[in-house]
């Protein structure tokens, strides 16, 4: 089957027809597959910072529609630079005879354990801490986004999807903006949206609830992967990684799916860039 470029996916939201030359060695690749594509040149001066909220639920939690889903959908629809990810873990996400979906992932399992201190709906902003902790309710959510630093700007993410058949192909480029010393790590998720299931809401269970920005694997590993070979980078450097991933055995739908592929401090763990791009069919 002919392959596709689906979509190319610029933190600025535009699409710039040059490619980007940058010559070795100031560019480093690191893949699982080869990267086959040319990324078009960015702006710096059109790249803004996107942020990353990392919502925990679970389909047996009672308060998670009203205090997790839709606060998200209304933060969405309020900031279109929030890149969402839903996060079932703990207890209400365990299948039962009534909630038979397994929406748990060995990602997910690991950033519940690492993260998550109180109950849910609860979230993770760019993972960073507001007043102690790093997972805060949705009443905080707006306070948290107003103290990121929307100004420093560290690096910009490009992201292009192939698909062949049930394969996808994701190809990223990170281009440093300035100058930073904490190595950084990129991690590459898939989420699905659309996904038609039971939910506990309140004491009401809704036979046909509508799961959306729902984590199903973590495309590089739970780890991430360094963008450089030794994880430190340089400004006015790119770093580009591509990744395979097949469908085949899955009941994962393409056309509802997306990528979102973030950096963040591999001391600090705070996240300084992200980015999410449809799949398509």
């Amino acid at each position: 089957m002919k392959k596709k470029i689906l979509v190319i996916t610029l933190l600025a939201g535009f699409f710039i027809t040059s490619c980007d030359k940058i010559d070795a060695p100031y560019i480093k690749t690191d893949n699982t597959v080869n990267t086959d594509v040319e990324f078009p040149e960015i702006d710096p001066s059109q790249v803004v910072r996107h942020i990353l909220v990392e919502e925990f639920t679970g389909q047996q939690c009672p308060n998670c529609p009203s205090q997790g889903h839709v606060p998200l959908k209304a933060l969405l629809e309020s900031d279109p630079t929030v890149v969402p990810v839903a996060i079932h873990a703990g207890s209400f996400a365990i299948p039962t005879t009534s909630y038979p979906n397994d929406f748990r992932t060995e990602i997910g399992n690991k950033l519940y354990s690492q993260f998550v201190t109180g109950g849910i709906p609860c979230a993770m902003i760019d993972r960073v801490k507001y007043n102690g902790s790093y997972t805060i309710t949705s009443q905080n959510w707006n306070a948290a986004i107003a103290e990121i630093d929307r100004n420093d700007i560290v690096g910009a993410i490009q992201i292009i999807n192939k698909t062949d058949g049930d394969e996808l192909t994701v190809h990223t480029k990170t281009t440093i903006l300035k100058d930073y010393e904490n190595k950084l790590i990129l991690s590459v998720f898939l989420t699905e949206d659309s996904i038609v299931g039971p939910q506990l809401d309140g004491s009401e269970r809704i036979e046909e609830y509508v799961h959306n920005h729902l984590l199903r694997i973590a495309v590089n590993g739970t780890d991430g992967a360094y963008l450089s070979q030794s994880g430190f980078v340089e400004k006015d450097s790119s770093y580009t990684k591509s990744y395979g991933l097949s469908f085949a055995d899955k009941n994962w739908r393409k056309e509802h799916c997306k990528i979102v592929a973030f950096i963040f401090d591999s001391e600090t763990q705070e996240v300084l860039q992200a980015e999410t791009s449809a799949v398509g069919k």
